[in-house]
């Protein structure tokens, strides 16, 4: 569903100052409104792998728009809890390893949220914040029963346990006591503020309020401020922060704090003014004015920190497009968008590097070609989603996308007819390929190839007629996750691959199946429980403490 109600939105993350490496990740997605904060548990490389698996399950489950946004939640977290918990098993080092998070899909004036463990989301107002999800902690429980106040809470020596969490127990989407889904109204001046407990834990809720009021109008600056006061009050932990500002926060904030000036009388001046100190402050100011025109130093909030520049900042734009989908990618530069509006484009589309091609609405805007309809190269970032491919009406379509050594993202496409491929990629080592739909009409709906590893492919459904629905060549060795193949065979790959291994965690639905999906291979070659699809996982207590 599209979001017609647009955020201004931030998001970032910090390792803080007492650790090396950062177990927390983020994801903002004001065109879909997804927005998610995760904390990974079982340290160093344990807890980045938690964090980077929920992180790559949770969006293609919830970039998949079927069904309602609870039960896409609920599912989102699921598959990742399960992949978690299979992957720790796979791996010694990896044993035990989890994460916590908050899950918040916004649809216009609507914020649905999951919740499992001690991440936080509040809803901020101009004067006023409010927590609306609740710790899953011993302490975190007292605290919202009000036995104990904030800051005894945040000084507690049992803050860090959690009693729920992402990964060590086997889950289904309904079960009790796993996830926590709520839904509020989201006012128009209101600021939504996701964070891990990195910054929860060390900085009050009024701490908080003041920073965001302080910055409307700049969640990036806000976003900084904030991260930056956790850090002045000890930094223990990793931080990261996503903020998501209402179109009239600004308005609020600044009618609760307009009041009347008043002027204050000057004393007589008794001294030169010009060998005063105001007056060589001022004269510094002058001079550091034509540097900074002339040189144009900045920083910029980005996924891995703070960074700084010098010169113009190229401020990123979205070309929206109803006609010529070619002439604004031609036109548009690396960071800015081309958003389509809904609609039928006869077009061969070449990608550029840096742009980023979206559906306005999710599988509205109809590409109609012969021979190949998307295609790029040398692509070192860039994303493709939402659109949906298939042939004219003369012939029929041989590749949807063919990419060659390009790492970019194609996300929640779909793509019918095809007679070579669905999606073709050779060397594209860094691409993930999530939620799409692929219906081949002959040969794979997704053949990967070149040398090294091959692209991320996560929560696909591919089918294919009387070929394989995956077919891997030369020394690619993708990772395969999560995805539904319908085929007659669902995998051709070298002898040197095994096939077994490439299909853990997929699901195989037999062309005479009809709806049922068999349950993925483990490392054993047995079939265990599908969880999505469908059967219950033990029912237990999920209680962990966090690794600090």
């Amino acid at each position: 569903m599209a979001v017609t109600v647009r955020h201004n939105c931030a998001g970032l993350s910090d390792p803080g100052r007492k650790r090396d490496n950062n177990e927390d990740r983020f994801h903002a997605d004001p065109e879909r409104g997804i927005y998610f904060v995760i904390d990974g548990v079982g340290g160093q490389a344990a807890g980045e792998k938690a964090a980077d698996t929920a992180h790559e399950f949770l969006r293609a489950r919830l970039e998949r728009q079927t069904g309602t946004t609870a039960t896409r939640i609920r599912e989102a977290i699921t598959l990742a809890n399960n992949e978690i918990y299979r992957l720790a098993q796979s791996n010694d080092d990896w044993h035990g390893m989890a994460c916590v998070l908050t899950v918040a899909v916004v649809d216009d004036n609507e914020v649905t949220i999951g919740q499992v463990g001690d991440s936080r989301l509040y809803l901020i107002q101009p004067g006023e914040i409010r927590k609306l999800t609740h710790d899953h902690s011993p302490v975190g429980e007292r605290e919202d029963r009000q036995e104990i106040d904030e800051v005894t809470a945040m000084r507690h020596p049992r803050r860090n346990e959690v009693y729920r969490d992402v990964g060590t127990v086997l889950h289904s989407p309904d079960d009790q006591d796993f996830i926590e889904i709520s839904t509020f109204p989201v006012p128009g001046e209101g600021v939504l503020l996701l964070c891990s407990d990195g910054l929860s834990d060390l900085i009050t809720s009024r701490q908080i309020l003041s920073i965001v009021e302080a910055h409307a109008g700049n969640p990036h600056m806000a976003a900084r401020a904030l991260v930056e006061a956790a850090n002045d009050a000890g930094g223990k932990d990793n931080i990261t922060v996503v903020l998501v500002e209402g179109p009239r926060f600004v308005a609020g904030v600044r009618r609760r704090l307009s009041s009347p000036r008043t002027s204050i009388p000057l004393e007589p001046i008794r001294r030169n003014v010009f060998a005063s100190r105001p007056a060589f402050a001022l004269y510094g100011t002058l001079l550091a004015i034509p540097a900074v025109y002339l040189l144009k130093p900045h920083w910029l909030a980005t996924q891995s920190g703070i960074e700084f520049g010098i010169g113009p900042v190229h401020t990123p734009r979205v070309y929206q497009v109803k006609s010529d989908i070619s002439g604004a990618i031609s036109a548009a530069r690396p960071g800015d968008t081309v958003l389509v509006a809904p609609g039928t484009y006869n077009e061969q589309i070449r990608l550029k590097d840096g742009v980023r091609l979206v559906s306005e609405q999710p599988r509205a805007a109809v590409l109609r070609a012969n021979g190949v309809a998307i295609s790029g190269e040398d692509i070192k970032s860039g994303r493709i989603e939402g659109f949906r491919i298939q042939p004219d009406d003369t012939v029929y379509l041989q590749k949807g996308i063919e990419l060659s050594n390009c790492s970019l993202e194609i996300v929640d496409n779909e793509i019918t007819g095809t007679v070579t491929a669905g999606i073709e990629v050779a060397s594209s080592g860094n691409s993930v390929i999530r939620a799409n739909k692929i219906d081949a009409r002959s040969r794979a709906a997704l053949a990967l190839g070149g040398d090294g590893a091959g692209p991320r492919v996560i929560g696909n459904e591919l089918s294919s007629e009387g070929h394989p629905a995956i077919v891997i060549t030369g020394s690619a060795h993708p990772y395969l996750s999560g995805n539904i193949l319908k085929a007659a065979e669902p995998l051709f790959a070298p002898q040197s691959l095994s096939e077994k291994e490439l299909l853990q965690g997929n699901y195989v639905l037999p062309p005479e199946a009809g709806s049922r999906v068999t349950p993925p291979v483990t490392s054993s070659g047995t079939q265990k429980p599908a969880t999505v699809a469908g059967g219950r996982s033990p029912a237990k207590p999920n209680a962990s403490s966090r690794v600090r």
